[in-house]
């Protein structure tokens, strides 16, 4: 992962909030990978949420239904 350095910070957190652009579906399309990286590297009884930014813009180009 190109953020390396970005799962160290993580390691012993008790809740990580991973926020996607819904103007940019790279960003979306790029959850699952996060997920497994915290899978991987923290406890088992962390707590995901996972948010979306920039939901008032008109063009949203990922289709969260």
């Amino acid at each position: 992962m190109k953020n390396r350095w970005l799962i160290y910070s993580f390691r012993g957190a008790q809740g990580i909030l991973l926020v996607f652009d819904v103007t940019q579906p790279e960003t979306f399309q790029k959850l699952p990978l996060w997920l497994e990286e915290i899978k991987k590297n923290c406890k088992k009884d962390v707590k995901v949420v996972v948010a979306a930014n920039k939901i008032d813009e008109k063009v949203k180009n990922v289709d969260m239904n």
